[in-house]
């Protein structure tokens, strides 16, 4: 059973985002004056930490699409000077104190766009066809339930676990990735970031290195949630 991934199409491009919202982040200014060929900007009055890696500004009525970033020097640097006055506005010089402003642009628009995607393949919003989101691995394992395959082990950690930092599941299973981990009392964990399984026959269940490393002692209990391999 493989849920349908349903994600949000592409957004406006960068004028049209200009157009339709205006809407500007924190605002610096220059501390140097620049010529309309110069592809150096610094910048005080923002800690520039906090902005974009790349993206537009406006600097008085020009826009300036910048390509780099410097957070020690408070410096924007532009790739070539074709990028000033960029969006048919015109590239001018600009004096000491002229307003730099950061805008909600498609390109930020866009990185937004994609940070979001990735959460939903991750946690399974909308549904995801990715194996390590949890929505997949819930819809295979009610799949697994309807068809009888679904198994729920105890397990108590021992002494030999935690030295090992593994333990070996008694039977096959079907896909190392639709193996859920409950820590009792503690919650779910996450494959890949707090236990790994590697392996279908036998599956093996280890932590080194990883988020559980150093957290399980003996007497810990584990829930395990898995669908049985049966050929």
């Amino acid at each position: 059973m493989k849920p349908e991934s349903v994600f949000p199409a592409a957004i406006d491009g960068h004028l049209q985002a200009v157009n339709a919202t205006s809407q500007f982040i924190p605002a610096g200014r220059l501390s140097v004056a620049v010529s309309p060929t110069d592809t150096t900007f610094r910048v005080v009055g923002i800690d520039l930490s906090k902005v974009p890696a790349q993206g537009l500004v406006t600097v008085g009525d020009e826009l300036v699409r910048y390509t780099g970033k410097d957070n020690t020097l408070q410096e924007l640097y532009i790739a070539s000077d074709t990028l000033r006055g960029y969006g048919d506005t015109e590239a001018v010089p600009h004096s000491v104190g002229t307003q730099v402003l950061w805008m909600m642009t498609n390109e930020h628009l866009q990185s937004i766009h994609a940070a979001i995607e990735a959460t939903q393949r991750k946690i399974g919003i909308n549904g995801s066809d990715d194996p390590d989101s949890l929505q997949y691995q819930l819809a295979a394992l009610k799949a697994g339930a309807e068809s009888g395959d679904l198994r729920q082990v105890a397990v108590e950690i021992e002494q030999g676990h935690v030295d090992a930092k593994s333990f070996q599941l008694q039977e096959a299973v079907k896909s190392p990735a639709g193996v859920i981990v409950f820590v009792i009392n503690g919650g779910s964990q996450e494959n890949g970031v707090d236990y790994l399984v590697s392996g279908t026959d036998p599956a093996v269940v280890s932590w080194a290195g990883l988020s559980l490393d150093g957290l399980l002692a003996p007497g810990d209990k584990l829930l395990i949630v898995y669908e049985r391999k049966t050929n």
